[in-house]
């Protein structure tokens, strides 16, 4: 990097920065200065680094992943000339910066309009990032732990995420121990062994795969190595966009890799990270793919959260009475909607759903009971209400799994039980414990399914009411916590039946799915 020197009212500033920057703080601070060659300096009476503009406000933007705690102080240039003002943090989502100026006012502004008009900035030294071009050491390839939840990977992710594993294992612990698919070159990577829930597909596949799936993580190549981006999907033009973390300018652009690609910025980039690049040098680059489980079940047709009209439809039509139904708004973004007190005479029912924004259920509650007294529980309409409900709301795989459940429910009585034999082995505590509460013999049961879970409780006040709860999308894979071991993930590996580290999910990905244009 080369430059000039900045001028004398960019030094005053930065001198003033630093005084208020440490008296508020009592702490030591670090000085960087846009524009200048990289590395230390002596500036005026301040010790000082050069950068880049964009590579400094991608760093402040990641700066709650790096710890930091205590507000850095810019200094930009403004139509009225050099101003300091305090930098308050980046929007996930957005990329939205807040500034706070000298006298207490708040602005938000992008980062494509911020970088421009950043001539310094003053950070905590104890965070400061030092040499950007600094590469972390990285142990041999050959000494990675063959445990892919072992700690030690972590120290094979570099800041261009050269290593699969460790950006797996690290997406994983950010996901609160939800499992990420990870989707496999075949044309150009051997199967990675030690990451689970993985299938490999041919370029093509991979291509249009990466154009439509939201959230991804896309392991590109940069004709030296990897490199993870986030995919942000393909426009009507041909041209599709990601997000690179890289300092600076991305790893796509033509000077930084050797396989021809040439990114341009992104003229509706909401971050300085925002890049484009034609539908075939995604081609050429795309190498890896790691997608959220619900978004890969939905890709090959599995619908994780049904439509609410299409639930309404099965439970209570065609050819049946549609009660009257309450709605209530929730939140913003959620809306519950309740037939209450639907009865043939000695039995009655209650059904709440809440409904997303987009129409799609995410909760049911169906509450069962009788009306005079205690007795033989389930009742006809009961069985018939339950049937429906949770054929209306659980996917087909889940289904599969609940069906000696299903089954049993007709003859189901205080007296009867069913028979587990022929349910998955580690689902047969749990269905025998939910006929159960339904017969009256037991108060509570929880049934983890892929999908969705099922919770029944008996009321202890009216032993002849039962609730029956559906969570949709919450996986009995989501391990609670963070795994530092192999154990978590392999106990539900070996629970569904699958061996360690060769994850698959029950379906394989199908034709016509994600391969269409």
């Amino acid at each position: 990097m080369t430059g000039d020197p900045p001028d004398v009212a960019v030094v005053a500033a930065l001198v003033a920065a630093v005084d208020l920057w440490q008296s508020r703080t009592g702490k030591t601070a670090a000085v960087y200065v846009v524009g200048m060659p990289r590395g230390p300096a002596r500036l005026h009476q301040l010790d000082a680094d050069g950068c880049q503009g964009d590579w400094l406000l991608r760093w402040l933007s990641r700066r709650r992943e790096h710890g930091i705690d205590t507000d850095p102080v810019l200094v930009i240039r403004t139509g009225a000339g050099v101003e300091t003002v305090a930098y308050l943090g980046a929007d996930d989502l957005t990329g939205l910066i807040t500034l706070r100026d000298a006298g207490g006012r708040h602005a938000t502004v992008t980062q494509p309009a911020l970088a421009p008009r950043l001539l310094g900035a003053v950070v905590d030294r104890d965070d400061a990032p030092g040499d950007f071009g600094e590469a972390p050491y990285v142990p041999p390839a050959q000494e990675m732990p063959d445990d892919i939840y072992d700690e030690r990977v972590l120290a094979y992710r570099t800041d261009d995420g050269m290593y699969p594993e460790a950006i797996w294992l690290d997406v994983y612990r950010k996901a609160q121990s939800t499992p990420w698919v990870c989707v496999i070159n075949s044309d150009h990577l051997p199967d990675l062994r030690r990451i689970p829930y993985r299938y490999s597909v041919e370029t093509e596949r991979l291509a249009r795969l990466a154009e439509k799936a939201r959230p991804i993580l896309l392991g590109v190549s940069t004709g030296r190595g990897l490199h993870f981006v986030s995919g942000l999907g393909a426009d009507g033009a041909g041209r599709f966009h990601f997000r690179d973390p890289w300092g600076g300018r991305s790893l796509l652009c033509r000077e930084n890799n050797t396989l021809g690609i040439a990114a341009q910025r992104d003229p509706d980039a909401r971050t300085v990270g925002d890049w484009t690049i034609a539908a075939d040098e995604l081609r050429t680059a795309v190498r890896i793919a790691l997608v959220w489980w619900r978004t890969w079940a939905e890709l090959n047709a599995v619908e994780v959260y049904p439509r609410a009209d299409d639930f309404t439809a099965q439970v209570f039509g065609p050819g049946r009475d549609t009660p009257g139904c309450a709605q209530n708004r929730l939140s913003e973004d959620a809306v519950e909607h309740r037939w209450q007190g639907v009865s043939d005479g000695a039995h009655r029912f209650d059904l709440r759903v809440t409904v997303d924004r987009d129409e799609r259920v995410r909760w049911v509650r169906t509450t069962l009971d009788r009306t005079d007294q205690p007795g033989l529980w389930p009742s006809a309409m009961g069985v018939d209400v339950l049937s429906r409900v949770l054929r209306a709301v659980l996917a087909q795989s889940d289904l599969d799994e609940l069906r000696p459940l299903l089954s049993a429910l007709p003859g189901l009585t205080s007296a009867t039980s069913i028979s587990v034999h022929g349910a998955p082995a580690h689902l047969q505590q749990a269905l025998a414990g939910a006929a159960d509460v339904l017969s009256g013999a037991a108060a509570r049961q929880y049934v983890p399914l892929l999908y969705s879970s099922l919770s029944l409780k008996r009321s202890p006040l009216w032993p002849s009411t039962v609730m029956i709860d559906v969570v949709l999308g919450e996986s009995r894979l989501r391990t609670r916590g963070t795994a530092s071991s192999a154990a978590v993930m392999d106990a539900a590996l070996g629970a569904l039946g699958l061996p360690v580290h060769e994850g698959r999910f029950p379906w394989e990905p199908r034709p016509g799915t994600f391969d269409a244009p």
